[in-house]
């Protein structure tokens, strides 16, 4: 009697192929799988949640199509894929599938023959287990959102990266209210210069309420943990207002918040969440001193400030930063060039700056003015106590000579990967340094 391959023996053993699925990368395990009926059923998760269309489209048998189907949890698709699987996919469903990634998508425009065949199209990708769901430079309208919001009520995550809006907020708000568990939630909405690239299509323009019932309805999610609004939309005082009068405890779990807002919303935005770690905010005025109010957020780790034209710093501003002693990341700056006054001197300045000692990233645009002789100092003592200091913008100008680096027996900034400097000054001949070094 002939004995057994002991090739044949070894792919028998479970552990044994699960340890080769397990270093096979994903489009090897997809051709392994057709020749192998152990190498499918054995294949990880980690390996086959992104399951090459390829190798399912060329499965015969609809059994073992749906299979292979079921084992798949992410997918990116365009509509060039979708018609061009749609043969082939027609009769499975994706029924394990957990995150959907939709890419230049702009189905569902009306409701007629062709809103029929989109509809049979999306729907085997948009599953009601769906976790994650991301659009990517789309056109979506408000019957898709009707669609997504009848079908896809678990999602924990969605992303709308949108280069043209065609829906309305309402139909947004509703979305989000069907889905009680959204955790994190961005919104992206095309920009106002765009408003008429497609003179054709019926469009809704980015009024000044374009997220009102959407802001409104995000202060109702019970585990919505961040909230990142495109800052093409100026979101007004109104709907903040209409949330104090109408929602009793507004983002109680809210960590992070990334949105171009009025300098009304840094006081209500410390009182509401109180777990809050990053801040992301343009501020559209300066009738409020937000650095006073944001300071009172004693958990920030991130805090990324663009402050209106105009606005002012004073000391206070500054000393009530000193509680944020968890910060990684400060950056405060003014993208018009208006830079405020720094209202510090030298050595209390450099007595601030020890107040971070977890800095990562430190991003300063004031304006230095009389205290220009010191930064020298203060960049040094930025350097001793910021080894870890990956990224930085420094205001004013730095005499590289005067800092004896060659003397020196330690590097300065160690980890520094990015330099920005308004000017710098090198040597005796004052040769100039480049803005930003890489």
């Amino acid at each position: 009697m002939e004995a057994p391959d002991p090739i044949a023996r070894a792919l028998a053993q479970p552990h044994i192929v699960q340890a080769i699925c397990s270093h096979l990368p994903k489009k090897s395990l997809g051709s392994a799988s057709l020749v192998n009926r152990d190498f499918f059923n054995f294949a990880t998760e980690e390996k086959w949640f992104a399951g090459s269309l390829s190798t399912l489209a060329l499965r015969t048998q609809i059994s073992r199509r749906q299979l292979f189907a079921s084992k798949v949890r992410r997918l990116v698709m365009t509509p060039t894929k979708m018609v061009q699987y749609s043969k082939a996919f027609r009769r499975i469903q994706f029924s394990g599938l957990k995150y959907l990634s939709l890419v230049s998508y702009s189905g569902l425009r009306e409701e007629d023959e062709k809103a029929a065949i989109d509809r049979e199209l999306l729907h085997r990708y948009l599953q009601p287990q769906l976790t994650h769901l991301v659009l990517r430079k789309s056109r979506i309208t408000d019957l898709f959102l009707h669609e997504v919001e009848s079908t896809c009520q678990n999602l924990r995550s969605l992303r709308l990266d949108l280069l043209w809006a065609h829906y309305t907020d309402e139909a947004l708000a509703a979305l989000i209210a069907a889905n009680p568990l959204l955790e994190h939630l961005r919104v992206k909405p095309r920009d106002r210069e765009n408003s008429e690239a497609f003179a054709g299509d019926e469009l809704h323009p980015l009024t000044d309420d374009v997220m009102d019932a959407t802001l409104l309805q995000c202060a109702r999610q019970r585990k919505l943990l961040s909230l990142r609004i495109g800052t093409d939309v100026i979101l007004k005082p109104e709907p903040f207002q209409r949330i104090c009068d109408q929602v009793p405890e507004p983002f109680p779990l809210l960590r992070e918040f990334s949105g171009y807002v009025p300098s009304m919303a840094a006081p209500l935005l410390g009182q509401w969440c109180k777990h809050m770690h990053q801040l992301d905010m343009v501020f559209d005025d300066s009738e409020v001193p937000v650095l006073r109010e944001i300071s009172k957020m004693k958990n920030l780790r991130s805090m990324e400030i663009d402050l209106a034209s105009g606005a002012t710093i004073c000391s206070l501003d500054m000393v009530s930063l000193q509680a944020l002693s968890k910060l990684e990341v400060f950056s405060l700056i003014c993208e018009d060039k208006s830079w405020p006054q720094l209202p510090l001197a030298c050595d209390d300045f450099q007595k601030w700056m020890a107040s971070f000692p977890n800095l990562n990233v430190f991003e300063l645009e004031v304006n230095i003015g009389r205290h220009d002789h010191c930064t020298d100092g203060c960049l040094a003592t930025l350097s001793r106590g910021w080894s870890r200091l990956e990224r930085l913008t420094w205001p004013g100008i730095i005499h590289f000579g005067k800092l004896d680096l060659e003397d020196s027996t330690m590097p300065l900034f160690p980890n520094l990967e990015d330099l920005t400097v308004e000017n710098a000054t090198v040597s005796k001949d004052n040769q100039w340094v480049p803005k930003s070094v890489p």
